[in-house]
This record gives C-alpha cells, sequence and structure tokens, in this order.
C-alpha cells in the first residue's frame, strides 16, 4: 500500500482584505503597508465591496489565492444591509476546510455590537482597531507569519531585499559609473517634499536623490574622473512662471522649487528618474545650484603679535550665486562657526557673523576664541590661505562691530577660568550653566591666585563645643588675633573635581563681638554643649590654597609630572 502525502498548497498572496470604500484611505492602506514591512504579500484592490456583491463569492475568490481572509467590519460595513444568509455564510469556508482563515477587525464599531450583527463571531478573536495600526498588524502576522517577528528572520530577510534592490539598480539604472546607497527606515525621507525638508536631507557628494515613502536612493560616483566622462544629466522645458524661478536661483543661489504648470518634458538618462513628456500635472523638481566642494584652509585673524592661527580649518560654500553668496568657515574642535554673505545688488554689502560653539569645549581652547574675536576687533585682518591651492583665497580687513559691554565681560570671565585651570594642571570644560557656586567658588580662587586681599571688615560665625580642655578659650580670645577658617567641602569647580584641595579664609586681626555676653554664656554653658561666636576681623582677609592631607596652607599645588 502506498503512503500518500499530501501537498501543502502554495498561495500567491499571504492574506487578501475585505473592505469597502470608505474604509480604505484612512485604515486599510496603512495596515496594508505595515503587513508589507513584514513581508506579507496582501492583495487588495480587487476586494472593495460595493452594493450588489455577493460576499461568499468575494471571500471564495480570495482564498483561491490566498492564505487568509482578513474582513474588516465597521459602521459604514454594514450601512451596505448585506442579507443575513451573506454573513453567516462568511465562514462556511472556514468550516469546510476546518481551519482558521478568516480574521476579522471591528473598525469603529464595539465588538459585541459586531458580535450582536454577526453571531457567528462569536468565540473567535476578534481585533479592534482603536489599539491602532501597528498593533493590529503585529497580532495578524503571529497569525499569518509569525516567523517574521524574529529578528534574525527579519534582519536577514531585509539584507535579501537591500541586495536585490541593488542589484535591480545597478541593472535598471545603466550608468556603471554610479553607485548607489539605499536607506530605510523612520527618517530616511521627509514626511512632505518642500524646499526645507528637502536640505535637510542632503547627502554630502551624492549626485542625486530619490525619495520614496521610508526610503531613500543615494547616487554617488564610483569613480570622479571615469563619472566626467559618462555624467548624469537631464533636460526639461521652463514655461514663464518657472524661468523666472531658474534665473532667480541661478542669482542667489538658493534652491528652488518647482511644481505643475511650470516646467515639463523632462528627460533624464538615468532610467530610474521617472521622465515624461508633455506639462507637468502631479510631478515636483526642486533644484539646488552647485555651491562648490569644501577646502581645507590655514586661518589667520588679527595682525602683529596679537594675532590668532587656526592651522587647519574647513571653507565651504553654502550657495554661490552671480549676485548673492554665503560661505562658512568651520573646524573639528574649534568653537565656532564664521559666516561669510555677500550681496551685489542694489548695492555691495557684505557681511560676517560668528557663532560659539562652547559646550564642552576645552577652556583653552575657549581662550584661544575669546583671543581671536579681541585680534578682531583690534585690527579686523583676516587671511584665509588655501591649503591645495598653495595661495590666500582671502586677505583683507573685515568691518567688525566693538565689542559689547557683555562681550567684554565674556572675555575677562574666560580669562579667570583659564587662569584657574593653568594654576592647578587641570581640564576644564565649558558647562552648559554656570552655577551662583561656580561664580562664588571663581571670585575666591582668583583673589587667591592674585594674592589680593578679600577686604577688611569680614563678618564670619564659628561653632565650638564646650570641653575640659578649652574651659580657658576666652582667656586665649581676649587678645584678638588672626584666625584660619577651611571651606569643609572639596573643591569642585565648573563639574571638575580639584583633588587634595581646599582653600581656607586667613582673617587678620579678629574679635569676639559682644565678647562679655559670649564669653558669660559659655561659662555657665555644660560640658557638651556648643556654643555660637561671632567674630568681626579689622584687617584684611586672604584666601588661602589648604592641602587637605597635610592640614596646611601650601602656595601652590605640586607640578605634575
Amino acid at each position: 500500500m502506498k503512503n500518500r502525502v499530501k501537498k501543502q498548497k502554495r498561495y500567491k498572496w499571504g492574506a487578501f482584505v475585505c473592505h469597502i470604500t470608505e474604509d480604505k484611505k484612512s485604515f486599510v492602506i496603512p495596515l496594508t503597508r505595515e503587513l508589507e514591512k513584514f513581508g506579507i504579500r496582501v492583495w487588495l484592490d480587487k476586494f472593495v465591496l460595493k452594493v450588489g456583491d455577493s460576499l461568499r463569492r468575494k471571500i471564495d475568490d480570495g482564498l483561491t489565492k490566498s492564505r487568509y481572509g482578513i474582513v474588516v467590519f465597521s459602521p459604514a460595513f454594514f450601512q451596505k444591509e448585506w442579507p443575513q444568509s451573506e454573513l453567516d455564510g462568511l465562514f462556511a469556508r472556514e468550516m469546510e476546510g476546518k481551519r482558521k482563515v478568516i480574521l476579522p477587525i471591528a473598525h469603529g464599531i464595539s465588538i459585541s455590537e459586531l458580535i450582536d450583527r454577526v453571531p457567528l463571531l462569536a468565540g473567535k478573536f476578534i481585533l479592534n482597531s482603536s489599539e491602532g495600526v501597528p498593533e493590529i498588524a503585529r497580532q495578524l502576522v503571529k497569525e499569518i507569519r509569525p516567523q517574521a517577528l524574529k529578528l534574525d528572520q527579519s534582519r536577514a530577510e531585509a539584507q535579501k531585499a537591500n541586495n536585490r534592490l541593488l542589484d535591480q539598480l545597478q541593472q535598471f539604472g545603466k550608468n556603471p559609473t554610479v553607485d548607489y546607497r539605499v536607506t530605510t527606515g523612520h527618517g530616511a525621507a521627509p514626511d512632505k517634499f518642500d524646499l526645507k525638508s528637502m536640505e535637510r536631507f542632503e547627502v554630502k557628494d551624492a549626485l542625486a536623490s530619490i525619495f520614496h515613502p521610508g526610503m531613500r536612493i543615494d547616487l554617488f560616483p564610483k569613480d570622479k574622473d571615469e563619472y566626467a566622462k559618462h555624467p548624469l544629466h537631464f533636460k526639461v522645458s521652463l514655461l514663464n512662471a518657472g524661468a523666472k524661478k531658474f534665473m532667480k536661483a541661478l542669482e542667489t543661489g538658493r534652491s528652488l522649487k518647482l511644481t505643475a504648470s511650470e516646467f515639463s518634458d523632462l528627460q533624464m538618462n538615468l532610467e530610474l528618474f521617472p521622465s515624461f513628456k508633455g506639462l507637468a500635472t502631479d510631478q515636483t523638481l526642486i533644484f539646488k545650484p552647485l555651491a562648490g566642494r569644501a577646502a581645507p584652509v590655514r586661518v589667520t585673524l588679527g595682525d602683529g603679535s596679537t594675532s590668532v592661527v587656526y592651522d587647519l580649518m574647513t571653507h565651504r560654500m553654502v550657495r554661490s550665486g552671480t549676485q548673492e553668496a554665503h560661505s562658512i568657515l568651520e573646524g573639528k574642535n574649534v568653537p565656532f562657526v564664521m559666516h561669510f554673505r555677500v550681496r551685489r545688488k542694489p548695492k555691495f554689502d557684505a557681511k560676517v557673523t560668528i557663532e560659539p560653539n562652547l559646550k564642552g569645549q576645552n577652556i583653552r581652547s575657549v581662550k584661544k576664541f575669546v583671543q581671536a574675536k579681541r585680534a578682531l576687533w583690534n585690527s579686523g585682518a583676516i587671511e584665509i590661505f588655501g591649503l591645495e591651492l598653495g595661495r590666500a583665497v582671502l586677505a583683507g580687513k573685515l568691518s567688525i562691530a566693538p565689542a559689547t559691554e557683555s562681550e567684554s565681560w565674556f572675555g575677562r570671565l574666560v580669562d579667570d577660568i583659564a587662569a584657574i585651570a593653568d594654576f592647578f594642571g587641570i581640564e576644564i570644560k565649558w558647562p552648559t550653566k554656570i552655577t551662583d557656586e561656580d561664580k562664588e567658588l571663581l571670585i575666591a580662587l582668583k583673589w587667591m591666585i592674585e594674592k589680593k586681599s578679600y577686604g577688611t571688615g569680614a563678618r564670619f560665625t564659628s561653632v565650638v563645643t564646650k570641653t575640659n580642655e578649652n574651659v580657658n578659650l576666652f582667656e586665649t580670645l581676649k587678645a584678638g588675633g588672626s584666625r584660619w577658617i577651611t571651606r569643609g567641602e572639596p573643591l569642585v569647580f565648573l563639574g571638575t573635581a580639584i583633588e587634595g584641595f581646599t582653600i581656607a579664609f586667613h582673617f587678620e586681626q579678629t574679635n569676639i563681638t559682644e565678647f562679655e555676653r559670649t564669653k558669660d554664656r559659655f561659662d555657665r554653658a555644660t560640658f557638651g554643649d556648643q556654643i555660637e561666636l561671632r567674630f568681626e576681623a579689622s584687617g584684611d582677609t586672604w584666601v588661602k590654597l589648604w592641602d587637605v592631607k597635610q592640614n596646611k596652607p601650601v602656595e601652590r599645588p605640586p607640578t605634575k609630572k
């Protein structure tokens, strides 16, 4: 007797979606796209229900080529007034085949209401669209193609799909000098195709980019010399409004967007790009004039002994038109960007702006930036030397506004912080915020380094505990004299710990205020009581560095080896 093995039927589609027109745009299409992300082929267009259609016939038709049928039940669905026999017959195929084939979704109605209308749904697992498209899709994938939820499976399939797409791009692109890079996922393409969004998605060195929902295809030259022999080019006819925009773009160097009725007859020598003849209807074309490549430069700001040199920066044209231009100077670990903007009409005008970017920068780098600005304020001299060209590309004097009071104050602040970093031999990063405690410590450390008096007339409070050893304390205090008070906590300045040190205040010629009354409280106190002593210094107050380990003042930290 021969064993017969029943072959499992192979279906062309993973599922079809039975729905009505009213639900297509708002729910069915987003759901279909989400399912396709998991590699499920969805049969959709043939299964839009119309009045007079037979539900049973639609389901039977779909199940001949699909493994599952997804049925979207909504209030609009039941407005079609399907005969009860049609609704009952919906699951006849499922009962005949003795397997789950119908996956119901309640859309805009409650599950209990749906069961009242279709009693045969009782006992079945019904999805509710209120859970959101992504969650509904995941629940369907668990039933239709559960292996797609596994990360390794998804990654492997994505890699295969990506490789297949790259092969097809090379095959259909028909330009051997062009290479392709495919980016998918959230953020790969703009939500809307306007100038601002497109400029945000511009890719460095890309010849062109093709955008699809959730996907971007960037084109790069494999070899620049070879590409120059067979470059991409296109032809387009500009109508009156489009021609005006184009001329304006050439003058300003800015991008422009051409929409329907502004251009026609687009032809390109790369078949991947959509070409067409006649007037543009729903097409959009965005141009960005070439601005030139970035070049390495050496920048000297100021002249003479006060000049500041940045040995390696990048000079990059942002836009270059016949009447307007904008370029920038920037560099790695350089805490600013310098913008040059030139306009030739209606009269020549040139503007220079400097945008600081100090957060997280080393204080010595910030001080160099301050010195560079001072050099510009003093002379306005600048030289930009092209390292590849071997000559100056710009040399002259800039018209720079004098330093404001806040800019001068900021410069002094940077000088003080840099002096503290040098004194302790530490690295200080520019903080997001300078706290009040940082400001107080800055003043104390500045006066300590400069060996300046804090002034006279200082008042402070000390607390002593009465013991056997200090019963005659006031006999000593009566004569006055100098006194040391250390700052209890370790030094932390602008988020940087200065280990092993704190500061101490040295008060010259101190006396207890209300001496007799304070002494009387101390004499009447019992051992273990704490008494508050209030002092006033008639001499100078000095800030000294205090070595915590040696418990004594020192002039400066030891030199680090």
